[in-house]
């Protein structure tokens, strides 16, 4: 299953400094790192003792409502309401276990109880059914955040801590990372909590043609394909963590605490940017061993990081002859052309892009822009407002080029000013 640059003295010398081992490469934190926490099991007695319903269908805790969905009613194995609270109350006494390691451990804190509900089956999500989700605005729930997770995922212990790692992380970070970073610390806790048999991948899973780690490829296990060769994605799950693991026995436990307070300023980190979070928390440039010895390439992604910012804070933006680009953050982008004379009817093109850097010109983007749906814009005269009709869906796919501009951004070649 789930967003400010620093330079660095070290960087200069990576080269000479990934050959040695990460203790090597980076100095320890200026005050002493707590251990590693000792290893504990899901069935450890957490400190709350829940409330149960009368009927057996839900079950409390200060931090946690757990239910039955209506599907599960129908189970057989969960007719009764002693057969209920006997499977029930054992779950969320392994949540709240779950829930105390990672409050003790990296600072996790709930505002709110998290409401977790047990369903039969649950839909499927990138043409596939995942083991849990998140909705964070559950209408059949009163709109309200709502942890989802099948009957077979809270069955089992380790893939119960797993998918409710991913939610916690959602619920009490709520930053949106790289896949290798959020499926690395899910499976970290899994092993750590779980003492389930999976064990650190050292090595790199393998390159893509311009040599880069495939892991930064990866785009979770929800999505269908998952952005990697079938043969290297179950390495990917165990050499993610083993990256985050050997951060956490280089720095201990405080280096995540303090990773996750600079997290929750961000809604969304890309490789780079969270390499340079992970840089301050530590007190030293971890850019050596992610370039170095796990071969990351960052270079582009900093220049990206640079320029989405500038793009997105420019708004609107018009080329004074009837055409209006809108880069917004979060990834979506409209174009509006004007049709005919005057301002009084336009198509609206909306859909979403991706930038990259040019290889050979840091100072030139390229944006893949994929138009999912048009619309026409129409003035009515009579009421005074514009009326809009939706033309469909479409799946149209726009390759242009971007720079900066004195006062706004080129777009293949033509400057485009921000709209008054």
């Amino acid at each position: 299953m789930p967003p400010q640059m620093r330079s660095y003295a070290r960087v200069a010398v990576a080269a000479a400094l990934c050959v040695l081992p990460l203790a090597g490469c980076l100095a320890p934190l200026e005050e002493p790192a707590p251990q590693k926490a000792e290893r504990r099991t899901m069935h450890t007695v957490p400190k709350v003792r829940p409330e149960v319903a009368p009927d057996g269908k839900s079950y409390t805790t200060p931090h946690f409502i757990l239910m039955y969905s209506e599907g599960v009613h129908e189970d057989e194995r969960f007719d009764t309401p002693e057969e209920r609270t006997s499977f029930g109350l054992g779950k969320l006494l392994q949540i709240e276990a779950l829930y105390e390691f990672l409050e003790e451990v990296f600072g996790f804190t709930l505002e709110t109880q998290a409401l977790v509900v047990v369903d039969a089956e649950l839909k499927a999500i990138y043409g596939a059914r995942p083991a849990g989700y998140v909705d964070p605005s559950d209408s059949d729930y009163g709109g309200r955040t709502v942890v989802h997770l099948s009957v077979n995922t809270i069955s089992d212990s380790a893939v119960l801590t797993h998918e409710l790692t991913h939610a916690l992380d959602m619920l009490c970070v709520g930053t949106s990372a790289p896949a290798w970073f959020a499926e690395g610390f899910a499976q970290m806790v899994e092993n750590e909590l779980v003492d389930a048999r999976d064990k650190p991948y050292s090595r790199p899973i393998g390159f893509d043609a311009d040599g880069r780690n495939l892991l930064q490829l990866w785009s979770g296990h929800r999505r269908t394909g998952a952005g990697l060769p079938l043969d290297v994605r179950t390495n990917a799950y165990n050499h993610s963590y083993y990256i985050l693991s050997r951060l956490r026995d280089t720095y201990g436990d405080a280096f995540y605490r303090r990773l996750f307070d600079l997290m929750r300023g961000h809604r969304r980190v890309s490789d780079a940017q969270l390499v340079a979070l992970m840089s301050e928390a530590a007190g030293e440039d971890l850019e050596p061993f992610f370039v170095g010895e796990l071969r990351f390439q960052l270079a582009e992604q900093q220049a990206v990081d640079s320029f989405a910012p500038y793009l997105t804070g420019l708004g609107l933006v018009t080329d004074g002859e009837g055409s209006i680009w809108g880069f917004r953050a979060g990834g979506t982008v409209e174009r509006r052309n004007r049709q005919g004379e005057g301002d009084r009817e336009w198509l609206v093109d909306v859909g979403s892009y991706g930038l990259r850097a040019d290889v050979a010109d840091p100072s030139v983007f390229h944006a893949n822009v994929t138009f999912r749906r048009r619309l026409r814009v129409v003035y009515n005269a009579t009421t005074r407002e514009w009326d809009q009709r939706d033309e469909g869906a479409q799946s149209a796919g726009v390759a242009v080029v971007l720079g900066r501009a004195a006062n706004g951004v080129q777009i293949d070649g033509v400057p485009y000013s921000p709209v008054e």
